[in-house]
């Protein structure tokens, strides 16, 4: 069975159902049922691992590296006010200093090419 997720807007859709049994399919104590799930939404997921943030906890400066070319930072803190914003970035690595800040969690946003990585990081 291929149950296939498309487009937005549109409900997914099974095609290819098939089954069959043996002899002692109803006899036996259990039965297995294999189930393909294929993915055409367009939707790519970038793994942690693509971005860091060092150190983690710090006193408001650090640093954001990234496996791919950043196009724009946006920092925010809990209530999503925004206290950092870098859009001309153009790099892998960035240094931030948000030294001037409370103490407190902040969430950064990161625009790439290949979509948009989030990771928070606390200042002490």
């Amino acid at each position: 069975m291929d149950l296939t997720l498309c487009a937005a807007g549109k409900k997914p859709h099974v095609d290819d159902i098939g089954w069959s049994a043996g002899a002692d399919a109803c006899t036996g104590a259990r039965t297995e049922a294999v189930v393909t799930v294929v993915d055409c939404s367009n939707i790519t997921e970038l793994t942690k691992g693509n971005m860091e943030v060092y150190p983690n906890p710090n006193n408001g400066e650090f640093v954001i590296t990234t496996s791919n070319e950043v196009m724009n930072v946006t920092i925010t803190d809990v209530r999503g006010k925004v206290v950092y914003s870098n859009n001309s970035v153009n790099n892998h690595t960035i240094n931030v200093n948000l030294s001037d800040l409370e103490k407190g969690m902040y969430m950064i946003n990161v625009e790439t090419a290949n979509g948009t990585m989030t990771e928070n990081v606390i200042v002490q």
